[in-house]
């Protein structure tokens, strides 16, 4: 059985990571890397696409106008030459990053238990837990998980030609290459949105505790999974003596 892992900390959202079937999906603007989910965009147009591109930029920004106006106001920007001046093009990569990211959701995943630098970072320097999740292409929820690519350049989407499906990967499943140690997978929900969403209890299979969890914290969480209906097997970190490296040892 595969598993699929989220690193947490003992927060104030921790009992209902725990005691329920919850998981947060965030917005991207809050991620630690300022690249992340931000590409370049290119923008290679026949006019009739340039003028149906703009005139949606122009909708967003005054709601106010009818179809018609922004088409009308659009042509005019591409008979006047304006669309050549730079900076047009720089509002419309913002605005249009801004647009697709604002309403999706992402919950970001790991095939990774036992990485140092992720308990690190996201298991509140070893003080937090690992949820670990039952993972196969067939599983509710968690099998629309997608792999992140990782890459040195800079990821470009083709604004107008892109197809759906590559416009997502670029966007939200492509980081730079220094990341690539996290393994990450992720969820991306542009339907729902950021928020909680709930997932099918039976499905986390275990909770790993790091190697300077508090015992208060450790009890807390046994008691917080003891109204699960399914129990999760239970492991901790620990330091293995001879290399950098770290140790799941089961709790009976």
């Amino acid at each position: 059985m595969a598993l699929i892992y989220k690193y947490c900390r003992f927060d104030k959202y921790a009992e209902s990571r725990l005691a329920g079937a919850e998981l947060f999906l965030n917005h991207p603007a809050g991620f630690n890397d300022p690249f992340d989910c931000r590409p370049w965009l290119d923008f290679n147009y026949s006019a009739e696409q340039l003028v149906r591109g703009l005139a949606s930029q122009l909708r967003r920004q005054a709601p106010h106008l009818t179809h018609n106006d922004a088409v009308a106001q659009a042509t005019g920007i591409f008979l006047n030459g304006r669309h050549r001046n730079p900076r047009t093009w720089e509002a419309l990569r913002a605005d249009l990053i801004a647009t697709v990211t604002c309403g999706v959701g992402v919950l970001c995943l790991t095939e990774l238990p036992d990485s140092i630098l992720m308990w690190a970072h996201y298991g509140d320097d070893h003080k937090g837990f690992c949820l670990g999740f039952e993972w196969s292409e067939y599983t509710p929820f968690f099998g629309s998980a997608q792999q992140v690519r990782y890459q040195d350049a800079l990821p470009h989407i083709d604004v107008f030609n892109a197809e759906d499906g590559q416009q997502v990967d670029l966007l939200f499943l492509t980081k730079f290459t220094d990341w690539q140690h996290e393994r990450e997978w992720r969820i991306v929900d542009p339907e729902s949105g950021p928020g909680l969403q709930t997932y099918p209890e039976e499905l986390l299979r275990t909770v790993i505790f790091g190697c300077r969890t508090k015992d208060a914290d450790r009890d807390n969480a046994i008691k917080w999974l003891s109204r699960r209906s399914h129990r999760p097997a239970l492991s901790e970190c620990i330091l293995d003596q001879h290399e950098y490296k770290l140790i799941l040892r089961p709790i009976e």
